[in-house]
């Protein structure tokens, strides 16, 4: 017999934990299946999948019935009234629309922002095999091809701008096990030294005195120098 329709907020609880997921839905009985097939194959945000492999399925509570357009007012309360944040399992106090916000508090994001900005660091220095990449972070190769591709986590453009248009510059560059071939970036100092890039631009920008942007475009190739640097091309 199918479940009726039920339209509110809800709560996922993991027995034993005393904390909450709180969400919303036009059909929370429908939107708790979704919950379990994402638990199930590995693929939901990284605080529910790791309760998930801690403490087993959880349970499905309706807090309360409402019409859908009391939806994100009731989930916004809901949320900051068990402080499911902090003391639970939402990544955020964002409601509604969840595919419109930016890195871990999107619905869909597998995890914290902070892994996406370490694995982007790690591809703009172009100094190893992504396969590499994946297992320093425990992530998948889709994940890292995805941000070295520019399709997923645009909102690191916003941070790094400098880097990300590096990184989309060489986007493409991958041999037949889908591992960048770029070889580590070296430019040639005012005095003639070979310096290896082995930080962020803004980083290497800041330390020698450098416009993050006008060395990026001498790494891109779109200008000569900068300030005496130039790229250092391997014969």
């Amino acid at each position: 017999m199918p479940y009726p329709v039920v339209c509110g907020i809800y709560s996922l609880n993991f027995e034993g934990t005393g904390h909450l997921y709180i969400g919303q839905s036009i059909n929370i009985y429908k939107r708790f299946s979704e919950h379990l097939y994402h638990l199930k194959n590995g693929t939901h945000q990284e605080k529910l999948t790791k309760a998930y492999s801690a403490y087993g399925m959880p349970d499905l509570r309706i807090l309360i019935e409402c019409k859908p357009e009391d939806l994100d007012q009731l989930e916004k309360e809901a949320i900051n009234i068990f402080d499911s944040v902090n003391f639970g399992f939402n990544c955020t106090e964002h409601v509604g629309k969840p595919l419109a916000l930016k890195g871990e508090e999107n619905y869909w994001s597998l995890y914290t922002n902070d892994t996406y900005e370490k694995i982007f660091l790690a591809l703009v220095r172009f100094d190893r095999p992504t396969s590499d990449i994946c297992k320093e972070f425990n992530v998948s190769l889709s994940v890292v091809r995805s941000i070295a591709s520019g399709h997923n986590h645009k909102w690191l453009a916003e941070k790094y701008p400098d880097e990300y248009m590096l990184l989309l510059s060489n986007k493409g560059k991958w041999n037949n096990k889908y591992a960048f071939t770029k070889t580590p970036i070296k430019l040639i100092s005012p005095s003639n030294e070979v310096v290896v890039l082995s930080c962020s631009i803004s980083s290497f920008a800041k330390l020698h005195n450098l416009h993050p942007g006008h060395l990026g475009k001498v790494i891109s190739g779109e200008h000569l120098s900068h300030k005496g640097w130039k790229l250092f091309k391997d014969s």
